[in-house]
């Protein structure tokens, strides 16, 4: 392909007469909407358009393109984000295995996901998330990566013009959660002027389970009386709500007599 930038990765299918039937993986808007293309192209095109793969590249990238799988369940990205990688290192001209290589060794990085650990059977993640798409995603993978598990919420709101600019979308971001605690509005860098107000937004909410919580210490409170063994808290927020989990985890570990 000439243009270098596009999000696309090929993975070898089959092998036929010495040839491997390509298959590209196109993401139109690279996490923006339309769904994942699959077509088979010629076997000679390729990402850097520097000829045919060879059998060992073509097996290399369907490997990773099975760690990129195994990478949702492990760390709840999707699957795209792990390919886009690939296909960046691919343009850059990185080497098919050592890309893969590096896929492998990843581990995750802090906020993004982040197990804060598990006391009394209640797992805690922390999550950046604070726009209702990516609320969306990151409770859509909380559900693939833990199936079966109840699943708390834990969100601060991020600058006042944020909650008052997206306050609609933020009504229907939660709904793959089974509970919902949303605790006051991060200020940041603003001073309050938009009138709305956390409560405001969980008033607002149809979930059957939303619930203000006014101070972190309530938050805590509150998932230490009714979380359960089982249980999976996801703190989400741009602010200081991570401290909630941490707070949560502490206390849970000195049930334990595990801190």
């Amino acid at each position: 392909m000439a243009d270098s930038t596009r999000a696309s990765l090929w993975v070898a299918g089959t092998t036929v007469a010495g040839g491997a039937v390509i298959w590209a993986f196109s993401y139109a808007g690279f996490g923006f909407a339309s769904a994942m293309l699959a077509r088979p192209l010629p076997v000679w095109l390729s990402p850097v358009d520097r000829g045919p793969l060879l059998a060992w590249e073509a097996v290399a990238l369907l490997v990773a393109f099975l760690l990129a799988l195994l990478c949702l369940r492990r760390f709840g990205a999707p699957p795209q984000l792990w390919l886009g990688a690939l296909a960046a290192s691919a343009a850059a001209g990185v080497e098919i295995g050592a890309a893969c290589g590096a896929l492998a060794r990843f581990r995750g990085t802090v906020r993004r996901f982040e197990v804060k650990g598990q006391a009394a059977g209640v797992t805690i993640i922390d999550d950046y998330a604070h726009h209702p798409t990516e609320i969306r995603a990151t409770l859509a993978a909380a559900r693939l990566k833990y199936p079966g598990r109840t699943l708390w919420a834990v969100f601060q709101p991020h600058t006042y013009s944020r909650t008052a600019a997206l306050f609609d979308a933020f009504l229907t971001a939660f709904d793959q959660a089974d509970h919902v605690l949303v605790t006051p509005i991060y200020a940041a860098r603003e001073e309050e002027t938009t009138g709305v107000s956390a409560s405001d937004l969980v008033a607002a909410m149809a979930h059957p389970d939303v619930r203000h919580v006014s101070t972190f210490a309530e938050a805590v409170a509150t998932l230490l009386q009714e979380a359960r063994s089982g249980d999976l808290v996801l703190t989400l927020g741009a602010g200081d709500g991570y401290r909630i989990g941490e707070q949560l985890l502490a206390r849970l570990q000195e049930s334990e007599g595990t801190s």
